[in-house]
């Protein structure tokens, strides 16, 4: 346990996290004033606050996540003797996806979508800034790959298209505390995409044309900015994946 919170002691923490123990082959372990119990695989959440265990804190079981309910100390965890452990360190750091959510949330304020003017304007403006600064990638849009900003302006495709991909941000900043649906929806994403056979590092470069758009609408602090790469890096974590299990071609 040392050595796992040693190798993170830099790392930027969010108020409170919970680490993670996955013991494998653990015959029984024994509760605090209970009677053993046998299991094959069980996984302990301690808490930890600012890089330490808060032992203010109680023992969290499986599954119970509410710091209100207090069972067992970190101190009070006896495992049977002699037993075969392997120890697996993960960081469960819920606490952060919400705050990446949060951030980029509030850096989409300024590229809302809807039916007004302005919102449709938003959507335009992404294709103007995306054509303008990375005219190579007009090759995907076809019949468009010679568009300039002002042929975006006057587009009906591209005022559809541009509510379109906005929107998509909007859904992956929204559901990004919710890692289950956001990868959901990364794979529907990428399932959508499959006729287009995009080069599969693009997605995660979409993030830095994303991010360079919304520098045209707001300020981006240092934090929003780290969100956005956050989500990002996610993303495409989980599209390579995808695409690898679907037998595509993946970064």
């Amino acid at each position: 346990i040392s050595h796992a919170l040693k190798t993170r002691q830099h790392a930027q923490w969010p108020s409170t996290s919970f680490l993670t123990i996955k013991l494998d082959g653990v015959s029984s372990f024994t509760h605090l004033s209970s009677a053993p119990i046998t299991t094959t695989f069980t996984t302990y959440l301690f808490p930890f606050h600012q890089g330490h265990f808060d032992h203010s804190i109680s023992y969290l079981p499986p599954i119970v996540y509410r710091p209100s309910i207090h069972l067992l100390h970190w101190h009070s965890l006896a495992l049977a003797h002699h037993l075969p452990l392997q120890f697996h360190f993960h960081f469960r750091e819920s606490t952060m996806s919400v705050e990446v959510a949060r951030l980029c949330k509030t850096s989409l304020l300024s590229a809302n979508v809807g039916t007004g003017e302005n919102e449709v304007q938003n959507g335009r403006d992404f294709y103007k800034f995306f054509f303008t600064n990375y005219p190579t990638l007009r090759v995907y849009f076809k019949g468009a790959e010679n568009f300039t900003a002002d042929d975006v302006q006057k587009s009906d495709r591209f005022e559809k298209q541009g509510q379109r991909i906005l929107l998509a941000t909007h859904i992956l900043a929204e559901t990004f505390a919710n890692q289950d649906v956001f990868k959901a929806y990364v794979r529907e994403t990428i399932n959508r995409h499959r006729i287009y056979k995009m080069d599969p590092a693009l997605w995660l470069a979409f993030f830095t044309v994303f991010t360079g758009y919304l520098e045209t609408k707001t300020k981006l602090d240092d934090a929003t900015k780290k969100a956005w790469a956050e989500l990002g890096k996610v993303f495409n974590e989980e599209a390579q994946t995808h695409l690898k299990n679907s037998g595509l071609p993946h970064a």
